[in-house]
């Protein structure tokens, strides 16, 4: 596919193809992880997914065990775009 032009907004890349038909492509901003994000692999927390409700507490069907991840959003104030 040959694109004619490229339009890149937030994590969409669209091409528009000699057809004039619209083509979704793959975004490969995140290929090497995210920038604002700082792993801790030493942190982990226990995940429950499914699972059953007895007397008003939950016990997960299955449980996975992840890292932490620190992320950094802007703050309120900032000229940063949050959406």
């Amino acid at each position: 596919m040959r694109a004619l032009f490229l339009i890149v907004y937030s994590a969409v890349l669209q091409a528009i193809d000699a057809k004039g038909y619209q083509q979704e492509l793959p975004d490969i901003w995140l290929t090497n992880g995210n920038p604002w994000e700082i792993g801790r692999p030493e942190i982990t927390y226990k995940i429950g997914f499914y699972g059953t409700v007895d007397n008003f507490k939950w016990s997960p069907a299955e449980e996975v065990t992840l890292p932490a991840l620190i992320s950094f959003p802007p703050s309120h104030l900032s000229s940063f775009p949050s959406g």
